[in-house]
């Protein structure tokens, strides 16, 4: 992909401080980036390449805000560096991981591209990074200060009472058990279950 094409397409979705320093990265590294619809499990993800023709990908959801969506993306390059340096040898979120992402963040959050408070919560963040961003409560109660007017006039899932149905990402769950930060969640359709942050924004049905 050429730059200019790839600043089209960025664009619409990180600060625009942020695109110089991620093309560095894009330009330079043999890894596709494909932005997917929101999936209710996951805002991103890493495939490694097969040996064969098929190319390592980085998958980051459309519908997340620009902070998020740049917080999400800067954690899956870790993973493509990690994988480059010691192919499948290390735990996915290990110390290596950890430090790789450390220092791919480092000249985004030292050049100012994140507004306060954000940079201060993602700083400390940062200080031992965990395998989901949105386990981390303070970080994700920041980020959702910079979602979209009609995301904000949602409630959050930990909000509502257990069993209760309600609307994410256009399906309709039943809320069950809470988990740690997150709750069990019955999809009313297909009867599978999910389990979704209790800091999601929802609709009550």
């Amino acid at each position: 992909m050429q730059e200019v094409d790839f600043v089209n397409i960025i664009s619409r979705y990180v600060p625009l401080p942020a695109i110089t320093e991620l093309w560095k990265f894009f330009g330079s590294n043999v890894v596709n980036l494909k932005i997917t619809k929101d999936r209710v499990t996951k805002f991103g993800d890493f495939r490694y390449s097969n040996g064969g023709t098929k190319v390592s990908q980085i998958t980051v959801n459309g519908g997340l805000n620009k902070y998020s969506f740049l917080i999400t993306l800067l954690h899956e390059m870790a993973h493509y560096k990690v994988y480059i340096q010691y192919s499948k040898a290390c735990k996915p979120h290990g110390v290596e991981w950890k430090k790789a992402f450390q220092k791919i963040v480092a000249p985004f959050i030292n050049s100012g591209i994140f507004p306060q408070p954000l940079e201060t919560v993602y700083r400390k963040h940062m200080q031992n990074p965990r395998a989901a961003t949105h386990s981390d409560m303070d970080l994700l109660r920041c980020l959702n200060l910079y979602n979209s007017e009609s995301e904000v006039e949602n409630i959050h899932l930990e909000d509502i009472a257990f069993g209760e149905k309600f609307a994410f990402k256009g399906r309709v769950f039943i809320k069950e058990e809470k988990r740690r930060t997150r709750y069990m969640c019955t999809d009313v359709n297909s009867k599978r279950k999910y389990t979704i942050n209790g800091l999601a924004t929802i609709e009550k049905v």
